[in-house]
């Protein structure tokens, strides 16, 4: 329980949602409201731009925009329908969004949602036949219809725009759609000649699609949350456990007597801060030296790297086994110093005291 309320590892667990966060509020991009909004204008538009004879009148109404408009023979490939645009005629961005469109359609019929981009180093601003082109085919039933279309969706180029675009055949579908120009919704050529048609725009709307980035952030998530517990499971397995509370430190009796002298001596002394190595010589009644070479020869250790063994061994025992404060363990078992015991512990246990608790 402890752990759960550890801010440490609070904060290592909300991290991907923090980052999330951070980055959803610099990419977010503003709904923008076509239908409504003052900086987009919705005009009618059809073949007679270059010389056809169909027709079309959008009219303004609240909240919408009715569309009536009839294909005539005259052009090779009769259309008409509407084209949006910005009012001060600058470019804009449509990357990332989802279409929002809702058709009330008085008969069924076929139009296409369209809108072209300016390619940077190739098209001309005054040509727009040089900016890309896409489209996407919509079936409209008579009565409501509602789409909800991912702009990178709408990505099917015509045959006729590689005609007069020869030079540029690759690297077209890489648009990213950060510069458009025009976006249209016009009728297909086969709807029948000379045929009154009508619909209706009641919403239009371009909503940011947050989709892509809930994914990434999904699968961002889970791989942050396998190296986590990985990790997790590394770092805990390799905490050196407890072996025994020195009070239980058992000697094979074929080992030195003097070494079971040392280590009796240690087991009741190590609490002491003061302990030093010629204490425990006095006590054996031998030399420094000899303790030196007794615990070489059987640990393989000086005297302070076997004595801070002992007390490490000793903490991680009290650590486990009771509720003292760090600080009081590390004066328990031989430590005058509350650093002092951290910088042993860690360098023996590769973790804090406290990071050894909390694993538990």
């Amino acid at each position: 329980m402890k752990l759960l309320f550890n801010y440490k590892f609070i904060g290592i667990v909300l991290l991907p949602f923090v980052c999330f966060v951070i980055v959803y509020a610099i990419i977010h991009k503003p709904d923008i409201d076509i239908l409504n909004s003052s900086d987009y204008s919705i005009r009618a538009f059809s073949d007679s731009v270059v010389l056809g004879n169909s027709q079309c009148t959008v009219t303004k109404i609240e909240h919408a925009a009715h569309v009536k408009f009839q294909l005539k023979a005259g052009y090779q490939f009769p259309f008409a329908g509407v084209q949006i645009e910005k009012n001060n005629q600058q470019l804009f961005d449509i990357s990332h969004y989802t279409i929002h469109l809702q058709l009330l359609a008085k008969q069924d019929m076929r139009l296409s949602i369209r809108h072209n981009q300016f390619i940077p180093q190739y098209s001309d601003s005054v040509n727009t036949l040089s900016y890309a082109l896409y489209l996407k085919t919509l079936t409209l039933e008579q009565g409501v219809n509602n789409f909800a279309i991912r702009t990178e969706d709408i990505n099917e180029i015509p045959e006729w725009w590689y005609t007069l675009n020869p030079r540029k055949t690759h690297d077209v579908l890489a648009s990213s759609f950060e510069q458009t120009k025009y976006m249209w919704l016009y009728s297909e050529s086969t709807i029948p000649l000379n045929t009154s048609m009508q619909f209706e725009i009641t919403e239009l709307k371009l909503v940011y699609a947050l989709q892509p980035l809930v994914h990434l952030f999904l699968y961002f998530a889970v791989c942050y949350y396998i190296i986590l517990i990985v990790v997790w499971k590394f770092k805990k397995n390799s905490i050196q456990k407890l072996f025994l509370p020195i009070e239980h430190i058992a000697i094979s009796q074929n080992q030195n007597t003097m070494f079971t002298e040392i280590v009796k001596i240690l087991a009741t002394e190590y609490r002491n801060p003061e302990l030093k190595i010629s204490d425990v010589a006095k006590s054996a009644g031998i030399y420094d030296e000899q303790v030196s070479e007794i615990l070489k020869q059987h640990v393989d250790m000086n005297f302070k790297q076997y004595l801070n063994k002992i007390r490490i061994e000793e903490s991680l025992h009290l650590l486990r086994n009771s509720s003292l404060q760090i600080s009081e363990i590390a004066f328990a078992v031989g430590y005058n110093s509350v650093q002092h015991f951290n910088r042993v512990f860690k360098e023996c246990m590769n973790c804090s005291p406290g990071a050894y608790r909390e694993s538990l």
